[in-house]
């Protein structure tokens, strides 16, 4: 063989392992697991300008390091993270386990600081989203299909008296309420609608500003819920009437005018007169068990605080890219 025909036969050769890698390395399965627990494929979405990543199955909840055990729960059925980090330096991790109480009492840097330890990130709002348009579009996730008078699946919610630990019973109770979503993946997600609220990242950058709220249809100078309704809809409870470039209904809510609260889609909590609040800077979604009407795009406005009591019902859930990126690609 010339030397022409060993050059060529190389670069085929490193072509077929360039190949190999990438099949290899690009794989997606639908779930996996790790040190960290269980981890579902979410597709991207384009609205939101995501690509297919990978989130936590379920809430993260924390365990013994080494044993794997199931720590306590307080009163209100979480792990206190108050009043005892999450950190391997106390003998702990943080893991998706469908088993334990979901990690409480955190505030927003706290449960970056969690994901980054971990390997991964923070989910963010577009993601959250990403899942959120997925979950609305399956009609797996609807009670009589996704039509006109149908009801989307929510979790522990509607003012009950405490989150719930891992133990994932498959029958729905017959008011709506139900663990778990199903993806277009195929994998499923749980607690993401009820059980704790979750903080999320406003954007990828975690943008910390004040924001512009909405402003609900009763104006009330005071914080509370308000409603996703249909122009036309008869409604008992304040509704947003005017969206803001920060919290635009395309941003956080749901894509069919015909999800509103009352077949599920959920309440923000906020100063329901609206306007520019020097607070306010961070979101949470997904409601908790405390939530008057729990849906999969409840989102709370809530001031920031360092009082961890006021985050009694905030955990959160971490996000991860779905494939190594090979630098020559």
């Amino acid at each position: 063989m010339g030397k022409a025909g060993k050059i060529i036969l190389a670069l085929v050769a490193v072509a077929a392992l360039a190949a190999f890698l990438w099949f290899f390395l690009a794989s997606r399965p639908a779930e996996f697991s790790d040190k960290y627990g269980d981890w579902v494929l979410v597709p991207g979405v384009g609205t939101f300008n995501t690509e297919d990543f990978y989130v936590m199955k379920y809430e993260a909840k924390c365990v013994g390091r080494s044993s794997g055990q199931i720590l306590a729960g307080n009163h209100l059925g979480v792990y206190d993270a108050s009043k005892g980090p999450c950190v391997k330096e106390s003998g702990k991790m943080v893991k998706s386990a469908s088993s334990g109480y979901s990690i409480g009492y955190v505030s927003h840097d706290d449960a970056k600081k969690y994901c980054e330890g971990m390997g991964a990130r923070l989910l963010t709002n577009e993601e959250f989203m990403s899942i959120a348009r997925g979950i609305e579009t399956m009609e797996e996730n609807w009670i009589g299909g996704n039509g006109e008078e149908s009801l989307l699946y929510f979790g522990n919610s509607s003012a009950r008296p405490s989150a719930l630990p891992g133990g994932y019973e498959e029958a729905s109770a017959p008011d709506g309420a139900r663990r778990w979503f199903a993806l277009s993946s195929g994998a499923r997600v749980y607690d993401l609608a009820g059980n704790l609220w979750e903080h999320v990242a406003r954007s990828p950058e975690d943008l910390r500003n004040f924001v512009d709220l909405p402003v609900c249809s009763d104006g009330a100078e005071e914080w509370g819920y308000c409603g996703y309704e249909a122009p036309d809809a008869p409604v008992n409870s304040p509704y947003v009437v005017k969206w803001t470039d920060d919290v635009s209904l395309s941003y956080i809510g749901p894509l069919s005018p015909l999800l509103t609260t009352e077949s599920g889609a959920g309440q923000i909590y906020t100063f329901r007169s609206g306007g520019k609040k020097r607070y306010a800077a961070a979101f949470m979604r997904g409601g908790s068990f405390s939530t008057p009407r729990g849906g999969i795009y409840s989102l709370s406005l809530k001031p920031e605080s360092k009082d961890p009591e006021n985050y009694a019902d905030a955990g959160f859930r971490c996000a991860k890219d779905s494939r190594f990126k090979l630098p020559f690609f």
